[in-house]
């Protein structure tokens, strides 16, 4: 007796490959599969979703947190951005520090902390700037199930992302936008007086 055909695909097979590809932009293909598994499995799914259920959602799997923290912050940029290029080189799944984030917190004499915020979705000095404060508190090292910064190591931080943020340049000024006056069509506006009779009238 032949063996049975093997099941047919699933129907969401194309949908979960956008949603792995638009991941994959942000560096963050490695959360498809249980975003997935929580129900969400499509592009349109993710943008749909509030952002506190987006923060909430669970893999029925493990019954922890789909999302790291930082991981959470560049998906809602992600988001709310159009689709950009993904950023030239860097560690494979993000899950080690960039070496602008390992100087920052040396200089702090926190960089010790440096390859657990990598596994929490922290792994640049973006991201850090990315995270809310209260996050960045709550941040729990996936694999040790502990959180990342203990209260003083996390008021240094915190301390130095004030100062840096502080310093940021600020944006530019918006362009003015430009006002149509009548005295911009002045030919115009002295023949509406002529044919009215009133081109003398001052």
């Amino acid at each position: 007796k032949p063996p049975p055909p093997p099941p047919p695909p699933p129907q969401n097979g194309s949908a979960a490959s956008d949603l792995k590809a638009f991941l994959e932009t942000a560096d963050l293909g490695r959360y498809a599969d249980a975003l997935v598994a929580a129900g969400c499995a499509s592009v349109a799914r993710l943008k749909a979703m509030p952002q506190e259920e987006l923060k909430n959602l669970k893999d029925p799997r493990t019954g922890g947190r789909v999302l790291a923290v930082g991981a959470l912050a560049r998906l809602r940029r992600q988001l709310n951005a159009s689709p950009t290029p993904p950023p030239a080189p860097a560690a494979p799944s993000g899950t080690t520090p960039e070496p602008a984030l390992t100087r920052h917190l040396a200089d702090l004499g926190l960089d010790r902390f440096a390859p657990a915020l990598a596994r929490a979705g922290i792994s640049t000095v973006e991201n850090l700037l990315d995270v809310d404060p209260k996050d960045l508190r709550n941040l729990v090292d996936p694999e040790t199930g502990q959180k990342v910064l203990a209260v003083g190591p996390y008021s240094k931080l915190r301390a130095s992302l004030e100062k840096l943020r502080e310093s940021a340049p600020p944006p530019p000024p918006p362009q003015p936008v430009p006002v149509v006056t009548r005295q911009e069509a002045p030919d115009a506006f002295a023949a509406f007086l002529a044919e009215a009779g009133l081109g003398r009238v001052e």
